[in-house]
């Protein structure tokens, strides 16, 4: 019979060797985090409530900040995607929410809908730009684009 403390000290070695895997970041993902950060610090500013950040309501679905906010029409949940570039080489962080990104929102926020119970609720699409990096001393610029999109190919035009 195997000795249980050697099982132990093995398993711990794997556990410690897979966490720092999983901590390892590219740069781009960095820069990715530190964006959705300063994004969850604007909207809240903004006095939208934060629910979660990076929820995977499903396989390959992913939502960067899902938010309550509430306008006119009463409460909402807004499905914030962001984009955080270092500068706006190629179009910047808009021009990166092409059709394919817009689809994978969409199936994501479908999914984290039908989790909910109750009554429907009033959702939307939102944008959140982000132009520096953590790096730079210059300020970042951050800016907010509600209703972005919607479930149906319409794309707004005050953002384009």
């Amino acid at each position: 019979m195997p000795d249980a403390p050697a099982q132990t000290s093995v398993f711990a070695a794997l556990v410690a060797a897979l966490r720092r895997l999983r901590r390892r970041e590219t740069p781009a993902q960095r820069l990715g985090r530190w964006g959705e950060r300063l994004a969850a610090r604007h909207l809240r500013r903004k006095g939208y409530r934060i629910v979660g950040r990076r929820i995977r309501p499903g396989p390959r679905a992913e939502i960067d900040i899902v938010a309550l906010g509430r306008d006119r029409g009463g409460p909402f949940i807004a499905f914030v995607e962001v984009k955080t570039r270092r500068g706006d080489d190629f179009g910047g962080p808009v021009a990166a929410l092409d059709d394919e990104k817009r689809r994978a929102l969409r199936r994501a926020a479908r999914l984290y809908l039908r989790r909910l119970s109750g009554a429907p609720v009033r959702h939307r699409f939102d944008l959140v730009a982000v132009v520096g990096s953590p790096e730079s001393r210059e300020k970042p610029v951050v800016q907010h684009f509600e209703n972005a999109f919607r479930f149906d190919d319409s794309v707004q035009a005050q953002w384009l």
